[in-house]
């Protein structure tokens, strides 16, 4: 994401939700590792950001932007995207599907990546 172009200040707003080891109850806001992910908090905590992002350093699109990241919530919390959505994203990259094609793309070759760290139980270089 920052190769895009993507602050970390808006990297760290994406609601990550609580991991099974992570005690719950913690309060909303002050520690987005303990967020559930939904569209919902992506518009209230990560949105933000990055409309301040880019509005005081100047990276990024609004327009095209906004769009990629609601498109890209409502894909990871329903699976699915709806007609409405769809065709607002489209219209805001140009009418172009085949960048559609790619997010989606990324977006699933991630889940992948995901499901295959997690059953096979692989840590991160970090841990």
């Amino acid at each position: 994401a920052t190769r895009a172009g993507i602050g970390l200040d808006v990297i760290n707003k994406i609601p990550r939700g609580l991991l099974l080891s992570q005690e719950r109850g913690k309060k909303e806001g002050v520690d987005n590792l303990n967020v559930e992910f939904s569209l919902e908090n992506v518009k209230k905590h990560m949105i933000p950001q990055l409309e301040k992002e880019i509005s005081t350093e100047g990276k990024g699109d609004l327009q095209r932007d906004i769009p990629i990241v609601l498109f890209t919530a409502e894909l990871l919390e329903t699976n699915t995207v709806s007609d409405e959505s769809y065709a607002t994203t489209k219209q805001m990259l140009g009418g172009d599907d085949s960048i559609l094609v790619e997010i989606v793309a990324i977006v699933g070759y991630y889940a992948y990546v995901a499901y295959t760290l997690n059953v096979f139980r692989i840590a991160s270089s970090s841990s």
